[in-house]
């Protein structure tokens, strides 16, 4: 049994956060696997009840009314927030506040959720969508490892979707750059470990291989993808780094017109066109051929970028960021390639791992970096098999 915790109090004018992930994620576990933690105001929010969906890329049947009466629920009364409330000039501010530091109401009332829980059940594993230490402190206290999930950088339409799995912290706060030393390390170990190469790669992540940008002379010598403003990548992760400085760093020592700057899709600022050229662009693939280089805080972007064979430039905190250009240039070409291999195929998991609940009981496990990159590897090998019978 996993406990689900559904970050409370929180609303950036959309309602709860995380409330679209309660009907695939108690689908896809199990209504008596999962117990759900998070204030009143998700369960007071209507779900579309027995009803077959495809989200992130994954398809389940949202439960009848009846099954979700068999979901265990508790809720954190929004009374534990009024300090914060009290204490933070906005809704942005108080979340930049959970996602970084120790809330104690928080986490004394975690506490003695977790206490009632252990005593009744064995809970496994708590899960979440984003770092909350004062979750990571209540769950230690009763010996409860945290799973941090995320959607990954790669996702449909383009690619094989991706997720984050990560037991330290997801956007920020990541396993990424320790594992990967490690995983270089279980390979000079294993002796006759053989990486594949980048255009392998490509394959087995692309749609479509083929749109890999080609050896023609980019049209602009750099391009910025920019973040959401109220995203905790921003908020939390971004090293100080705003969309505005961002846009300044990459435009030192070029003109405004070799500059082209994407606006992330769910973005709710434009940037004046002085400060570069506006990317109209149809995807991100497209935007990254354009450019000779890319610079980002922490998007997803990089993660293309890479794959891509572009340089690219991260200046906030990523899992990504162990591969930005300053760092990539002092690795050998087999180091380089050892270290793509772990952050697409070992550090991202395929999306058919979410909620399963057999791969994340086998992750509480512990395995090797290298077992958890074969197992990876056989899912992205069998659903491009499984796309070229079904094309």
């Amino acid at each position: 049994m996993f406990i689900s915790f559904l970050l409370p109090y929180i609303d950036r004018g959309q309602g709860p956060i995380f409330h679209c992930f309660i009907a695939p994620q108690v689908a896809r576990l199990g209504f008596e696997e999962v117990i759900l933690i998070a204030d009143e105001r998700y369960f007071a929010s209507p779900l579309e009840w027995g009803q077959e969906q495809t989200r992130f890329g994954i398809g389940y049947k949202t439960p009848v009314e009846s099954e979700w009466g068999r979901v265990q629920r508790i809720e954190i009364p929004l009374e534990v927030f009024a300090e914060l409330d009290a204490g933070t000039s906005s809704c942005l501010e108080a979340f930049r506040v959970l996602l970084t530091t120790d809330y104690p109401p928080l986490r004394k009332a975690l506490e003695r959720i977790f206490e009632q829980i252990c005593r009744e059940f064995q809970p496994e594993g708590v899960l979440t969508w984003c770092n909350v230490p004062s979750l990571e402190m209540a769950a230690a206290a009763h010996g409860l490892p945290v799973i941090h999930n995320e959607l990954g950088p790669f996702r449909n339409p383009n690619y094989q979707g991706t997720i984050y799995f990560d037991f330290k912290g997801v956007n920020g706060n990541t396993s990424a750059a320790g594992d990967m030393i490690s995983f270089r390390e279980e390979i000079r170990r294993h002796g006759n470990f053989v990486p594949l190469g980048l255009e392998e790669i490509r394959y087995l992540l692309m749609k479509d291989p083929s749109r890999a940008p080609q050896p023609n002379p980019p049209r602009y010598r750099r391009g910025v993808a920019l973040q959401v403003e109220d995203d905790s990548n921003l908020l939390a992760f971004g090293r100080g780094m705003t969309n505005f400085e961002l846009i300044f760093v990459a435009r030192k020592g070029v003109r405004p017109e070799e500059i082209l700057i994407r606006r992330h899709p769910l973005g709710h600022l434009d940037y004046g066109s002085k400060l570069g050229i506006h990317d109209k662009s149809a995807d991100s693939i497209e935007f990254i051929s354009l450019c000779a280089q890319i610079y980002c805080t922490n998007s997803s972007v990089a993660f293309e970028a890479l794959l891509l064979e572009k340089p690219v430039r991260i200046l906030g905190d990523s899992p990504a960021a162990c591969m930005s250009q300053e760092r990539v240039s002092q690795l050998t070409a087999e180091e380089h390639l050892l270290c793509l291999n772990y952050l697409f195929l070992c550090y991202l998991a395929p999306d058919a791992c979410l909620w399963d609940c057999d791969y994340y009981r086998w992750r509480l496990r512990r395995p090797s970096l290298i077992e958890i990159y074969d197992r990876h590897l056989a899912v992205y090998r069998r659903q491009k098999a499984d796309a070229g019978v079904s094309s």
